[in-house]
């Protein structure tokens, strides 16, 4: 692969990380057609989805309630 393309999934790669652009906003800046070519791309760079699943969320919001409720 030719060095600029290259820079340029870096580049995206490194401002989702960074919470900068979204999902959505890295197909966008790399052509891509779809989500899967996006979840290609993180898994060959071993990049970490942000995407929450619903179990992940329920356990975010328990925590949040233990430390907010007041007792």
């Amino acid at each position: 692969m030719p060095l600029a393309p290259r820079l340029l999934e870096l580049a995206a790669i490194k401002a989702y990380e960074a919470d900068l652009i979204t999902k959505f906003q890295v197909q966008q800046m790399l052509g891509f057609k779809s989500r899967f070519d996006v979840d290609a791309l993180f898994k060959a760079y071993d990049v970490r989805d942000h995407s929450f699943t619903l179990e992940e969320l329920e356990k975010e919001r328990e925590l949040a309630a233990r430390l907010f409720d007041k007792p």
